[in-house]
């Protein structure tokens, strides 16, 4: 409902910049976090002194019970992250894709973020067409414009191939330039592609564009890739990738997700993304 509010507001919409700490953090539920100012005992006990071990041990239960807050947002920074899969049945996933492009698209203006959709798992991704973050640069169609929103890889590996280029000849440019002419170099729109039907046996799962696809994706060239998938099979191969993330509905009650970034961290999640989760 907040999302929804602000969309139709449009008092904050678009509010996160670049230069925002919380830009590309999309919520993935409520959790459990640790205190900003955490509770501690003593590091070391003194081996002449002596203990209470039963006090000792009730008082190390009542600091992990006391020391986190319920009820708080479970964030992912995909900023942060390469490439992320979500693993679990496939309504859910799309749920959870659905819910991550909503936020990024109410929240991230098209001057800063660029989303991709690649939709061969044959649901209804055509919404995102609408979206002015899936318009593709320079580039017309029928109706005027181009939406990035396209019914399989194929149609897409034009545009990536052209954007994978571009991102690694400005980052090879700029690591000639001096420092300051560096700072001051326009830096492109950070990219989400999210890939609805991947399959690792695929021509397109086994492409050179693809292999350079997954090594250009992270924070350095800007660059996030998405990937729905039923099976662990099914995700992209972690050995050919920069591994920064990866999120799994593990059962029939708990979605874990874990990120590879830094530093790293691992929750697990009920499948109610509005209650609590647990480490």
């Amino acid at each position: 409902m907040r999302l929804w509010a602000i969309s139709t507001s449009r008092e904050r919409i678009w509010e996160r910049r670049r230069r925002d700490s919380d830009f590309m953090r999309v919520r993935i539920g409520l959790g459990r976090a640790t205190l900003t100012t955490p509770v501690r005992l003593a590091q070391q006990l003194d081996p002449l002194g002596e203990y209470d071990w039963e006090s000792l041990a009730g008082a190390r239960r009542l600091m992990s019970r006391l020391g986190a807050v319920q009820g708080q947002p479970a964030v992912v920074d995909l900023g942060a992250a390469g490439v992320v899969s979500l693993l679990g049945a496939p309504e859910r996933t799309a749920g959870l894709a659905r819910a991550l492009l909503c936020q990024l698209a109410v929240l991230h203006a098209p001057d800063d973020l660029m989303i991709a959709v690649e939709m061969s798992d044959g649901g209804d991704w055509e919404w995102a067409k609408w979206l002015p973050h899936t318009i593709e640069p320079d580039a017309a169609g029928e109706s005027g414009v181009l939406p990035l929103v396209r019914v399989d890889t194929a149609d897409l590996a034009g545009f990536l191939e052209r954007e994978v280029h571009a991102r690694q000849e400005q980052l090879s440019l700029q690591r000639t330039q001096i420092t300051f002419e560096r700072d001051q170099a326009p830096r492109p729109r950070h990219l989400v592609v999210l890939f609805t039907g991947f399959q690792p046996v695929s021509e397109w799962g086994r492409s050179q564009l693809f292999r350079s696809l997954l090594q250009t994706a992270g924070p350095t060239y800007g660059l996030t890739a998405i990937f729905l998938a039923s099976r662990e099979a099914d995700e992209p191969s972690r050995g050919s990738t920069c591994g920064s993330g990866w999120a799994r509905t593990a059962g029939p009650r708990w979605k874990a997700v874990r990120s590879w970034s830094r530093p790293p961290w691992t929750v697990a999640l009920p499948t109610p993304w509005s209650r609590r989760w647990r480490t």
